[in-house]
């Protein structure tokens, strides 16, 4: 009996249509998100000497001063299948950091957070996410504005004999900040006090006899006890390497 080649075509592609959904669906049973946990659970641990102890929830949050950088060492356990780890917060987050950042079931990471140069305290919720996209506020590190401060950006300089136009930043958390006094070979340009900017000009170090010179910049702040910051522009001569 004759086939009908109209009949065979469908029934092949019907064939190859139902491999390709079994194929997807496998594919999607095999997918992490879907064998995330309804109730996910997290707990912390740190470790204390060669131990790892497990925290009480009500000490997983930091709080920290505003000084140098520092690391935290945790260890995790959830039952979530796959995570990440990242922070949230109001203004930028850049200053906490994790290693892995990312990690399966059971596992440890490292909080790393940054000196805080701004004015003012910040903070930032530490976020697990599922695989599913549900995600879990772990705890928040809270860090210190830091103390009365007087600090410029950059607050040193190097640069060649010609006569040129250079800038620097003032940052302060006092009530305010004056240049007192600068070395001959500079002339203060302009200052802007809202942004902190500063934009002062440097005569040629061309004449005979020349040698490399350093000058300075002085600012105080305006209220007491005074905090002073210098700022140093070393100036070469012609042809000093």
């Amino acid at each position: 009996m004759k086939l009908n080649t109209k009949n065979t075509f469908t029934i092949n592609t019907l064939i190859i249509l139902s491999i390709v959904f079994v194929n997807i669906f496998s594919s999607c049973s095999d997918d992490d998100s879907n064998k995330e946990p309804e109730n996910p659970y997290l707990e912390l641990g740190i470790r204390t000497n060669d131990n790892i102890d497990k925290m009480l929830p009500e000490d997983y949050s930091l709080t920290l001063g505003s000084g140098v950088s520092e690391s935290y060492y945790y260890f995790m356990y959830t039952n979530i299948e796959k995570w990440t780890i990242s922070a949230k917060g109001a203004t930028d987050i850049s200053w906490v950091k994790f290693w892995p950042s990312e990690g399966k079931k059971d596992g440890r990471f490292y909080l790393k957070t940054d000196e805080n140069q701004t004015l003012e305290e910040r903070k930032a919720d530490v976020i697990v996410t599922a695989s599913n996209g549900k995600e879990i506020t772990l705890f928040t590190v809270s860090q210190a504005a830091p103390a009365r401060t007087l600090w410029l950006s950059p607050k040193s300089k190097t640069v060649t004999y010609e006569k040129r136009l250079l800038t620097f930043s003032v940052n302060t958390n006092a009530l305010g900040w004056d240049i007192v006094s600068y070395d001959e070979g500079i002339t203060i340009i302009s200052v802007d006090k809202e942004t902190g900017k500063v934009v002062f000009e440097v005569s040629a170090n061309n004449a005979i006899g020349a040698t490399e010179r350093k000058l300075k910049i002085f600012i105080n702040t305006t209220d007491t006890p005074v905090l002073e910051q210098i700022y140093t522009l070393t100036q070469k001569y012609p042809n000093q390497p």
